[in-house]
């Protein structure tokens, strides 16, 4: 099957999709059993709903934008350091269980991917239920579930599924011998990193898409910026509510009064993971609503089409 396509090459913010070269020395060999090695950690930021009662930290962090996670400085060799705007949240250290210090971090919702360079070990990391995956060393993308590469030598293109909790890799596509993938923007494959689909050229130069054949992850949140709008809202100082999400997905925003009746209904589609939208406290014909708290609730629908709705529900105040 050939046809174009446009895959999802987007950054998306906050946990969902992030991406860090780490800057440490070569890749360290495989130790032997009885070596002790050095444990590879990440620090996680929490969302404040999700947050213990423990105090958070209130290091100036400040991001190029909001809901951007940015990688900080490392505390010490081999870790890394997830920021958020304006200390929402606390930091919580995970432990890969990686036995290096790794050259190259992937994320992708819950996964996370650590590679010791071309000949060094490699693993996913899942954050949702703390498994440590090995997987084959070499270059990879990580997506959703699964993990793609290429065998440099015989040119097959390789998708090892990890979502299981065991890795199995199986070829996927046998790609032409010029113009290969050199880890960049451009080459002969790409992978849909939240979806199930990779693309590759044939030897005729088209480009043909194959299923990944990997359950997606359902919708979720991964965390969400709805506090009242101080000193309003209104049409110059909106409500601005953002819901981080890990994956795009068609959304419908209703607000209602105390009564139960909706004042305004919102829809939009995001290309990214994040929903954003913006109220300034008129009702859908345009008239101001009186002041007090009101209900909102955001009804998410995949779009790829994998997994149930996401409904998430609050209050907001206009004063």
């Amino acid at each position: 099957m050939t046809r174009s396509l446009r895959l999802a090459a987007v950054a998306l913010g906050g946990a969902v999709a992030l991406t860090c070269a780490v800057p440490t020395a070569p890749a360290q060999a495989v130790p032997d059993a009885d070596t002790p090695v050095a444990t590879v950690q990440l620090s996680l930021t929490v969302p404040r709903a999700a947050a213990s009662a423990r105090p958070r930290s209130t290091a100036p962090a400040p991001p190029p934008r909001s809901g951007a996670s940015v990688c900080g400085p490392r505390q010490h060799p081999g870790q890394r350091r997830r920021v958020r705007p304006q200390g929402q949240e606390e930091r919580r250290h995970v432990d890969t269980g990686a036995p290096c210090t790794p050259t190259e971090i992937q994320a992708v919702n819950t996964w996370l991917y650590w590679s010791c360079g071309s000949t060094g070990p490699a693993g996913v990391y899942d954050r949702a239920t703390g498994r440590a995956i090995t997987v084959p060393a070499g270059q990879g993308r990580l997506a959703d579930g699964y993990l793609i590469r290429e065998n440099r030598t015989t040119h097959e293109l390789l998708l090892t599924d990890f979502h299981t909790g065991t890795a199995t890799t199986r070829t996927v596509a046998v790609l032409p011998t010029a113009d290969r993938n050199t880890g960049g923007s451009t080459g002969s494959w790409a992978v849909d990193r939240f979806g199930g689909n990779v693309a590759h050229l044939t030897q005729q130069r088209q480009v043909a898409i194959v299923t990944a054949g990997v359950p997606t992850s359902p919708l979720a949140q991964m965390e969400a910026q709805t506090d009242p709008q101080v000193g309003g809202p209104s049409v110059s100082n909106p409500w601005r509510p953002v819901w981080q999400l890990n994956k795009p997905s068609a959304w419908t925003l209703t607000l209602s009064n105390t009564a139960g009746t909706v004042v305004r209904i919102q829809t939009g589609a995001s290309t990214a993971a994040a929903v954003r939208a913006s109220w300034n406290a008129q009702n859908d014909s345009g008239t101001y609503v009186p002041r007090g708290t009101y209900t909102w609730k955001l009804t998410a629908e995949p779009r790829d089409g994998q997994g149930p709705a996401l409904t998430l529900t609050g209050t907001t105040t206009v004063n």
